[in-house]
C-alpha cells in the first residue's frame, strides 16, 4: 500500500511540475513583450533588417535584405536556421554530386589496352562481311538509278503533268472593290439584326431594371433600420473604443530616419523645403516623443539617400484583453450575426 501511494504520489509531483511549466510558458508568452525592429538604409543599394525577439532575445527572428532575401533563426544567440547558408550547403553538394558523376564516366571511359585491342579485333572482323555486303548492294542501287533516269528520259511529260495535278491549287484573291462591297453588305446585315433584336434587348431591360432596383432599395433600408437600431451606437462605440486600442499598441514607439535630397536645381531643394514644412506635423506625430525625422536638401548631383530605424513592442495579453472584450460583448455578437443572416 505505501508503495502504491509512493507511485501516486511521484505521478503527482511530475503532473503538478508539467502543469507549472505550462502555465510558466504561457504567463511568459502573455506577458513578456514581443519586440519588433526594422531598419533600413539607400545608399548605393537597399538593405532592410527586420528583427522580432522574445524573451530578452532568447529567441531572435531576422529577415534580411542585401543583394537577397535572408532568414535567420537563434536560440540562446546560437544560430539554428540560416537560409543562405543552407542554400549555400546545397549548391556545394550538387557541384559535389556532379563532379562525383563526371568521375565514374570518366573510370568507365579508362580501359585497358588489351581489352582495346580484342575489341577491335572483333569490330574489324564484323565489318569484313558488313563491307563486302555493303559492295553488293551499292552495285545493285548504281544499275537501279540508271534504269529509273532511263524511264524518266523517256517519260518527261507525263512526271510534268502528275507534279502539276500533285500541287496544290492557288486561292484566287478577290478584286479589292468586290470585297468593299461585300463587306459592306455583311455591316449593312448585321446592323439590321441589331435593330430587329433592339426591341427585345430593350424589353428584358426593362423587365429586370425594377427587380434590381427594388433589390438595392431593400437592401439600403436594411442596412438603414440595422444601423439605426437600438444598441448600434454602443457596437460603433465598442469598436472604436477597443479597435483603437489594438491599433495603437500594435504601432512603433518610436521612429528615427533621415532623407538626404541632392538636385542640381536649386527650385527644387526649395520645393523640399516647403513640403517638410507641411510634413512636419505629420512626422512628429508619427514618430513619437523620443523619435526624430530630419529632411535635408542641397544642390548636387542628383539623387536620394535615406535611413530608417522602427522600434516597437507588443504584449499579447494587450491584444487578447481587447479581442477578447470585442467577442464576448453581446450587442457585437448580435450586430455580427444579423450582418451574417444578409450575407446567407
Amino acid at each position: 500500500m505505501e508503495v502504491f501511494l509512493m507511485v501516486l504520489k511521484i505521478i503527482g509531483i511530475v503532473l503538478l511540475c508539467i502543469l507549472g511549466l505550462i502555465l510558466l510558458v504561457v504567463l511568459l508568452v502573455l506577458f513578456c513583450p514581443f519586440s519588433y525592429r526594422l531598419d533600413a538604409a539607400k545608399t548605393e543599394q537597399v538593405t532592410a533588417r527586420a528583427k522580432v525577439s522574445w524573451l530578452f532575445h532568447i529567441v531572435v527572428v531576422e529577415v534580411l535584405w542585401q543583394a537577397g532575401l535572408n532568414l535567420r533563426l537563434k536560440l540562446f544567440g546560437i544560430p539554428f536556421y540560416d537560409k543562405k547558408k543552407k542554400d549555400a550547403k546545397k549548391a556545394a553538394k550538387a557541384e559535389k554530386d556532379k563532379k562525383a558523376g563526371k568521375s565514374e564516366i570518366k573510370d568507365s571511359e579508362d580501359v585497358s589496352p588489351e581489352e582495346k585491342e580484342s575489341e577491335e579485333d572483333t569490330a574489324e572482323a564484323e565489318k569484313e562481311p558488313a563491307e563486302s555486303s555493303a559492295d553488293t548492294e551499292t552495285s545493285e542501287k548504281e544499275e537501279q538509278k540508271e534504269t529509273d533516269s532511263e524511264k524518266e528520259e523517256e517519260k518527261p511529260s507525263e512526271s510534268y503533268e502528275t507534279d502539276k495535278a500533285e500541287a496544290p491549287e492557288k486561292k484566287k484573291t478577290p478584286k479589292s472593290i468586290d470585297g468593299f462591297f461585300d463587306w459592306i453588305d455583311r455591316m449593312r446585315d448585321r446592323f439590321w439584326d441589331f435593330l430587329d433584336r433592339a426591341p427585345e434587348k430593350l424589353a428584358e431591360w426593362l423587365d429586370f431594371l425594377p427587380d434590381k432596383a427594388e433589390e438595392l432599395i431593400d437592401t439600403v433600408e436594411y442596412y438603414d433600420r440595422l444601423l439605426n437600431s437600438e444598441g448600434t451606437a454602443q457596437v460603433i462605440e465598442a469598436v472604436k473604443k477597443h479597435g483603437g486600442a489594438i491599433l495603437f499598441h500594435v504601432l512603433p514607439y518610436r521612429t528615427d530616419g533621415t532623407l538626404d535630397y541632392y538636385d542640381d536645381d536649386p527650385a527644387n531643394v526649395a520645393k523640399i523645403y516647403e513640403y517638410q514644412v507641411f510634413a512636419l506635423p505629420i512626422l512628429d506625430r508619427i514618430c513619437g516623443k523620443k523619435g526624430n525625422f530630419d529632411i535635408l536638401a542641397l544642390q548636387d548631383e542628383k539623387k536620394v539617400e535615406f535611413t530608417l530605424r522602427i522600434r516597437g513592442r507588443i504584449f499579447l495579453i494587450v491584444l487578447a484583453w481587447h479581442g477578447l472584450c470585442l467577442i464576448l460583448n453581446k450587442k457585437v455578437r448580435i450586430f455580427l450575426k444579423k450582418l451574417k443572416r444578409q450575407e446567407a
